[in-house]
């Protein structure tokens, strides 16, 4: 009996604690969306040191606040920690507890769009570094991760097949380079940069007649002003821009213990970038996070490990101390929060000297966004195949926190 009530008082303990981490979480979430980014990270780091069934949400969420900060190693290191949790293998007896556990207090194992956005992000930390062949491995990775229900959705974020593109373009696989970047085109037809970029490493690899088709049909979308110059010359810097919160999961209004997806309401619709005097263009979305999330899996996905779930619950009750474990019929509600909800991508031309560029945005109908204007100092052009790549992340008052970005060798 004794044996017994200090079981039951070690779990009691354990919800009691997990409670606290996930109330800590909340915070740091809370500060991180207010644009707090320093006081997410002080309230958030200590959480790496309690390994308890959220730990991964814990590292994702502090990779993503390191990258807010311009700290790509650390943000890697996070990352990296992250996705071997998230990908950890559980035994058959762990696997078979976890099922009859309530949802919302197993191991978190996140939803296929994290995984594509945590290895992204990852390959953006190494790209960061010039450490390239990691970045490669991490965008090839976010592919293989990126399964959409639907068919034709099986491979349709953007970010990290620009991104490898752009990879290859730097280390010379024009071939390579083509293929990213004419996947690119075939998700987004009227998207400039695509075409752009598939010119490029069309004529890099010698191949006239599809680089001929690529230049006509980006000249034919962009205005004078903002248009790079065929050969690649126009110095420019490359951006890549979060805005807005990713998806929240919340319980089905009909079966409230199946999970489906909403999008969290946001200010911002439309990213611009422009120079003082310069060039000014609207930084097209790429990815929709919402999406991404709710078209991978969906209900059917949902309903399979509801059933598995119940069947192993139903003969866990049967055993009277597994029946101790057996959690109630909740939906897990948790997710990356701090996630954002669109991926934006644009070239801006820009001088070689440093610069100055303004992040603007404005929502659905074209009124401005005070809140979230940006700027960015000392930002430097190159030509498009060796252009500096840019990462922001649109918070509010972030006029108030500019972002100064050193010119790499």
């Amino acid at each position: 009996m004794t044996g017994r009530r200090v079981m039951v008082l070690g779990l009691a303990g354990f919800v009691i604690f997990g409670c606290a981490h996930t109330s800590v979480l909340e915070k740091g979430e809370m500060r991180y969306a207010e644009g707090r980014v320093a006081d997410a990270e002080e309230t958030l780091k200590p959480l790496t040191k309690m390994q308890d069934q959220n730990y991964p949400l814990y590292l994702l969420s502090l990779g993503t606040v390191e990258l807010s900060l311009g700290d790509y190693p650390k943000a890697g290191e996070y990352l990296d920690a992250a996705i071997k949790n998230l990908s950890v293998e559980l035994s058959g007896a762990a696997t078979g507890m976890a099922l009859i556990k309530s949802e919302s207090n197993r191991p978190y194992r996140g939803f296929p769009h994290e995984k594509v956005l945590a290895h992204t992000y990852l390959g953006l930390a190494f790209f960061e570094q010039n450490k390239l062949e990691d970045a490669h491995i991490e965008f090839v990775k976010a592919r293989e991760a990126d399964h959409g229900a639907q068919a034709g959705q099986e491979a349709d974020f953007t970010t990290a097949e620009f991104l490898d593109g752009i990879y290859s373009l730097r280390t010379g696989k024009f071939n390579d380079a083509e293929v990213s970047f004419r996947k690119v085109t075939e998700l987004h037809k009227d998207w400039p940069l695509g075409w752009y970029a598939l010119c490029r490493a069309s004529d890099s690899n010698h191949d006239t007649r599809d680089a001929d088709e690529a230049w006509g049909k980006y000249e034919a979308a962009t205005s004078a002003d903002a248009r790079l110059a065929r050969d690649g010359s126009t110095p420019c810097a490359i951006f890549l821009v979060d805005a807005g919160a990713g998806p929240t999961r919340k319980p089905n209004a009909i079966a409230g213990d199946i999970g489906t997806w909403a999008v969290t309401p946001t200010h911002e619709n439309v990213v611009h970038l422009g120079t003082e005097g310069g060039a000014k263009l609207d930084a097209a979305t790429v990815d929709d996070l919402y999406f991404q999330a709710s078209t991978a899996g969906g209900l059917a996905g949902e309903l399979s490990r509801k059933v598995a779930s119940a069947a192993a619950k139903s003969i866990a009750n049967q055993i009277p101390i597994l029946g101790l474990f057996v959690g109630k019929a909740e939906v897990d509600v948790r997710t990356w929060k701090i996630s954002p909800g669109t991926m934006h991508l644009a070239a801006l031309p820009i001088a070689t000297s440093p610069s100055t560029v303004e992040v603007t945005c404005s929502d659905q109908a074209g009124n401005a966004v005070p809140m979230s204007r940006q700027v960015l100092y000392y930002i430097g052009g190159r030509p498009f195949d060796r252009a500096p790549l840019i990462y922001s992340r649109i918070l509010p008052n972030a006029d108030e926190r500019a972002t100064v970005h050193t010119p790499k060798s």
